[in-house]
């Protein structure tokens, strides 16, 4: 069983709910580490990605920039002066990208948590992968509410 999340949808929507904690800690944590506290936290979802059959190649380079770009923004930025050149701007272009998938492949409910993620890893299946996984992160089973 993976920590985060296995599959395509399953991953990508994962990602997305993490889209209300950029906003929060990009602007109320000091600005660089909120950003980088939102990438390491939303990229643990896409780092178990998986290549549906059915699913273009187009479309799973940009899966996989999404996974690739947050990492960098999380790890790859381990010096606080590559960190600053990170914006909120960066982190919602990888939102959207995974955003487009998600509704491309599973339609604008699943963003809003419904059907949720038994729905995602459905859709999974319905591309061709046989083997996904939601993960034991309970916080990502339904867009994150922030306080």
């Amino acid at each position: 069983m993976s920590d985060f999340g296995s599959g395509f949808i399953t991953c990508l929507l994962q990602f997305t709910f993490h889209a209300p904690r950029l906003y929060k800690w990009g602007h109320e944590v000091h600005f660089e580490d909120g950003i980088w506290l939102w990438a390491d936290g939303a990229k643990d979802h896409v780092m178990e990605l998986k290549k549906p059959p059915k699913v273009t190649k187009a479309d799973w380079e940009s899966a996989c920039h999404v996974r690739d770009a947050s990492y960098n923004m999380a790890w790859g930025s381990m010096t606080y002066e590559d960190r600053r050149k990170f914006t909120i701007a960066d982190g919602q272009a990888l939102l959207d990208e995974a955003r487009d998938l998600v509704v491309k492949y599973g339609g604008k409910d699943l963003l809003k948590g419904d059907p949720g993620l038994e729905g995602a890893m459905s859709l999974d299946r319905d591309l061709g992968l046989k083997d996904v996984d939601p993960g034991d992160a309970a916080t990502c089973t339904e867009p994150i509410k922030v306080k």
